[in-house]
Parts: C-alpha cells; sequence; structure tokens
C-alpha cells in the first residue's frame, strides 16, 4: 500500500467500521521475563518502557519450549495529541526475547517511521484456529503504525504459526489497512470461509469503495491471494454492517458458496439493532 492510502480525512464513513479490540492479554510476565524483555528493548532502541501486555504461548500452541509473547511501549515522550511513544513486540522462547522488529516482522511494506519504527499501538493478540476441530492454532496479532494528525494508522495485521520441527514461530500472513474510511482485515472464524482471511482497502477514485480481497493458506503454508473485486459496499451508504459483512454475498457468489435466491449470510459482526437483513444492488443491509 502506497504511504497516500494512508493520509485520508479522519472521518468514519460509508458501511460501519469494524470492531478494535483492545490488547487481549494477559497484565504482566513473572519478574524474569519483564526484566529481560525490558533490557533487551532497551538495548535495541534505547529509552524507557513498560510492559503492556503478556500471552503464553506454550499449552495453545503445544510448542515444544517455553514461549511467550511480550507487549511493551515506550513511556519517555509526552504528547498529547499525538502518541509518539513505538511499541515493541517481543517473542521470548525459555526466556530469551527476540524483539528485533526487523527479524520478527520480514515484511516490505511497512510503514516505518524515520527511526524504523512500525508500531505505535497495540490493538489485539489472540490464538485463533483454522480448523473446524481447532487443530491448526494461529497467534493473530494485530498493531497500529504511527498516526497522523487526522488520527490515520495503518493497522497491521499478522498471522504466525509454530514450527515443530524448529521449535520457532513463522510468519504466515500479513496485511495493512487504513484505519480511517473503515479498512479492515479479518481472519474468518466460522463458515465455508474458515481459516481465510478477508481484508478490505478504501480505494482512492470513483465511485469510493473498497478493494475486497480474500486469502487462503497454500501448499507451501503461505497465504495467497485467491480473489480481488472492487466492493459493492461504497463510502457514505450509512450500512450499520462493516465492509466485510455488507460484501460477503459477493464475496461467497464470487467463490461459489452462494447464489441468488439462497438465504443471506449472518453477519460475523451483527449490530445489536439488526432485525432484518436485506440485499440491496448486490449489498448486504441490515435493517
Amino acid at each position: 500500500m502506497s504511504i497516500g492510502c494512508l493520509i485520508l480525512v479522519a472521518v468514519q464513513i460509508g458501511s460501519a467500521a469494524e470492531p478494535q479490540s483492545a490488547a487481549q492479554l494477559p497484565a504482566v510476565p513473572d519478574q524474569k521475563i519483564e526484566q529481560r524483555v525490558l533490557e533487551t528493548v532497551h538495548g535495541l532502541y534505547g529509552g524507557t518502557s513498560q510492559v503492556r501486555g503478556y500471552l503464553s504461548l506454550t499449552e495453545p500452541l503445544k510448542t515444544a519450549s517455553r514461549w511467550e509473547l511480550v507487549a511493551t511501549k515506550e513511556t519517555d515522550l509526552q504528547d498529547e495529541i499525538l502518541d509518539s511513544n513505538p511499541v515493541t513486540i517481543c517473542f521470548v522462547r525459555s526466556e530469551i526475547p527476540d524483539c528485533s522488529e526487523k527479524g520478527l516482522f520480514p515484511i516490505s511494506d511497512g510503514i516505518a517511521d524515520k527511526h524504523g519504527r512500525l508500531f505505535y499501538n497495540f490493538l489485539e493478540a489472540r490464538v485463533v484456529y483454522a480448523s473446524a476441530d481447532r487443530t491448526a492454532p494461529l497467534l493473530l496479532l494485530k498493531a497500529c503504525s504511527r498516526a497522523g494528525i487526522n488520527g490515520n494508522c495503518g493497522i497491521y495485521t499478522f498471522l504466525f504459526a509454530y514450527d515443530p520441527s524448529r521449535d520457532d514461530f513463522y510468519l504466515k500472513f500479513h496485511d495493512i489497512v487504513p484505519r480511517n474510511l473503515n479498512g479492515t482485515t479479518r481472519f474468518v472464524e466460522t463458515g465455508p470461509l474458515l481459516g481465510d482471511v478477508v481484508s478490505a482497502t478504501p480505494t482512492n477514485n470513483a465511485p469510493y469503495g473498497y478493494f475486497v480481497s480474500v486469502y487462503r493458506s497454500d501448499a507451501s503454508g503461505h497465504y495467497a491471494q485467491i480473489l480481488r473485486y472492487r466492493s459493492k459496499t461504497h463510502y457514505g451508504d450509512r450500512n450499520g454492517l462493516s465492509v466485510v459483512d455488507s460484501d460477503m454475498p459477493e464475496i461467497l457468489f464470487r467463490l461459489g458458496f452462494w447464489k441468488p435466491g439462497d438465504p443471506l449470510p449472518i453477519p460475523l459482526v451483527k449490530p445489536d439493532n439488526c432485525i432484518k437483513l436485506s440485499l440491496i444492488k448486490g449489498e448486504e443491509w441490515c435493517q
């Protein structure tokens, strides 16, 4: 994604925004892990940091060694308008932290600041499953780049898998969409797209809508794009559903899972006041 996509106006319009989870992490690791992580982060980037979250990976991902995820945030800068303190995400194996962004997040389209830092707000960390029998666990991470004056940032989504042969994690998928204009990347946890990822990226030209992409894990163990099209959903339509849900009939139709006349897909994120589903010009609405 070009930098230009990340300087859009800070107004949420079009379909409803995707709910953004706070970091779903227990409070802190044990003292030894905390100290080692903070020392490692300071050695790499300087500054003073605090641990903001912790997630044990050993049990849910059945790792051979003890593995943990620790998120820290620098506290040196006081900025009432923009949050200028970077976030660092560390993987800890057997009490040894790895906090190198370049090593852990080998991506070519990251939105880094002048110091090369990628993350400034940690959004979510949890284990998800790519199979109905819950035998294919993945670590899902979401974080934001540094926000601009308009509040916009690039929302990163990462999926990591555990490789038991190496007792290590590897990156299976990453995506980045602008937070403004309701860009979203969603890992699908139910239905015919179970285990797939759907991304909606705002367009920069009329008719203003979204580029919808679907990604699926392939034989190599990484995610590959299997679908991309310009959405039925448009900016300013005041649809109460998120873009992924409002365009779900079109997504499923193009992938052979739905046809006109079939019951409409139940929204994966359904508003509390949603009483009736309808299809208007190919877009699903909740009324």
